[in-house]
């Protein structure tokens, strides 16, 4: 309840935000600039609700939007000047300086690329690499999403009365908690397709801070026995079978078994224990045999 009461105070924060600053003047987005990182940040707030982060995880987020917010308007207001300078050597006919210019602006270009990339790759390692891509389409068309965003909030959006919040939140609840066994091995999957990616922040974002195991310990003990496998290529040509697992549900508990995990290893089979945890299911326990 507290995380979306959380979330709720902070969409209309935002959309508020976006909305005192839309009632002054602009003569087009580029002139709000306040708005603009409003409607990123509200953005980001709805794609992270819909992928069941945690508050903390949404702070992280939202604190990477300003430092990748700082890097995209320093590299924009270079190309600005650039723009200018390239028009006026082509106005001039000044080959030597268009040409530079143009090499310049060219340059800068990569660099919005890759800070592109870089910030997919940081959000990356709170989500798994389905929610991970999600955050790509929204990034790569940043612009677009965010015209389609504008257009909606000017049509009265910007009221929000908390009613209308909550109900928005509870319309865009996690499919797990309408189908708990769909959200259960979607979990699984996404610990096995980190295995399978040997992405091992990909897969220890399944388990939860919680976890114990006999032989393990907690969380960070599981990562590193996941780590020392990677790093002696246990897990390369890695292949899994879920066809045959099957479900058991106790309450917010569940058990997933068999898990089928063949590679360089031989064949294990694992039986995982997850437990709901804010709406999401993360792995608090497993077993293993075959080892």
């Amino acid at each position: 309840m507290k995380k979306a009461m959380w979330s709720v105070g902070l969409v209309c924060t935002l959309v508020l935000a976006f909305a005192s600053v839309q009632a002054q003047p602009c003569a087009a987005a580029a002139d709000c600039p306040e708005a603009d990182a409003a409607l990123e940040q509200l953005m980001l707030l709805q794609i992270s609700k819909e992928l069941d982060l945690y508050p903390d995880e949404i702070i992280q987020v939202l604190e990477g939007h300003e430092q990748y917010r700082d890097v995209m308007d320093g590299i924009d207001s270079k190309a600005a000047a650039l723009k200018a300078e390239l028009q006026a050597a082509i106005d001039a006919g000044n080959a030597s300086a268009a040409s530079s210019a143009m090499s310049a602006l060219m340059d800068l270009e990569e660099q919005k690329l890759s800070a592109q990339h870089a910030a997919v790759a940081e959000v990356g390692t709170l989500l798994d690499k389905v929610s991970q891509a999600k955050v790509y389409l929204l990034i790569v068309d940043l612009e677009a999403n965010k015209a389609e965003l504008r257009q909606k909030l000017s049509g009265g959006a910007a009221v929000c009365p908390m009613q209308a919040a909550a109900a928005a939140t509870t319309a865009a609840a996690p499919a797990a908690a309408a189908d708990p066994q769909a959200g259960i091995m979607t979990t699984v999957k996404a610990w096995t397709d980190g295995l399978i990616a040997q992405d091992i922040d990909a897969a220890m974002a399944t388990f939860s801070e919680n976890f114990e195991h006999y032989e393990y310990g907690d969380k960070a003990g599981v990562k590193d026995f996941i780590g020392q496998a990677i790093d002696m290529g246990y897990l390369e040509g890695l292949e899994v079978e879920l066809e045959d697992a099957e479900v058991e549900l106790d309450g917010g508990e569940a058990t997933v078994y068999p898990i089928e995990l063949m590679g360089a290893f031989g064949s294990v089979t694992f039986e995982l224990v997850l437990t709901q945890e804010g709406g999401a299911w993360k792995v608090t326990g497993m077993d293993a045999s075959g080892i």
